[in-house]
């Protein structure tokens, strides 16, 4: 895959934070139009939305950590500055939980502000998982005898400083190369579903 956007001053730009970002814009674009039409405060929405995110993504770290508590106990470090590792689940439970206390401090109507972020949500959603599919992660199942012509394989990642091979951002190849599904020597991994299934 193709996990790196451009390098910007030594920084790589992940396509995945770029798409997390045109997600948040997009799904702010689309809440803010549907609030005008039910006459709810645009400014109320862009809140709600940029503190749900923040909060989103501290909610999907710790429930990182909680993942593999072992490890954060031996290197916290590695956890605290690193710029991958997120759990959706952890995510959506921190900012669902967020969103009902801000709509009820604010004293609004709980199921007209579900109805006006619906699609953003499904907006948001949708440019994250086309950014994780750029980062070969959150692969599926291996393709089942007969379904490969649906399945995505993903290559071997190859240092180009050293020319050897890398380990960052072809989890799936090297999955399927810890458990002896694919040899030592393999290019790709086996055709597997791009989705979570």
């Amino acid at each position: 895959m193709h996990p790196v956007l451009l390098r910007l001053f030594g920084l790589d730009i992940a396509w995945y934070g770029v798409l997390i970002a045109a997600g948040v814009l997009v799904g702010v674009y689309v809440a803010t139009r549907r609030a005008k039409t039910v006459n709810i405060a645009p400014e109320f929405i862009i809140d709600l939305i940029v503190y749900g995110v923040i909060l989103g993504f501290v909610g999907s770290r710790v429930f990182l950590v909680l993942s593999d508590l072992r490890s954060f106990i031996e290197n916290p470090l590695s956890y605290i500055f690193s710029r991958q590792g997120y759990v959706f689940f952890g995510g959506l439970i921190t900012t669902a939980a967020f969103a009902i206390w801000y709509v009820k401090r604010h004293r609004q109507d709980a199921w007209q502000i579900a109805d006006i972020m619906s699609p953003s949500l499904a907006i948001g959603q949708a440019f994250g998982r086309v950014g994780c599919f750029m980062s070969g992660c959150c692969y599926g199942r291996i393709c089942q005898k007969g379904w490969e012509f649906i399945g995505v394989s993903f290559p071997v990642c190859i240092d180009h400083k050293t020319g050897a091979p890398s380990q960052s951002f072809n989890f799936a190849y090297w999955d399927q190369l810890a458990r002896g599904l694919i040899e030592q020597n393999a290019s790709q991994s086996l055709p597997m579903f791009p989705v979570q299934l």
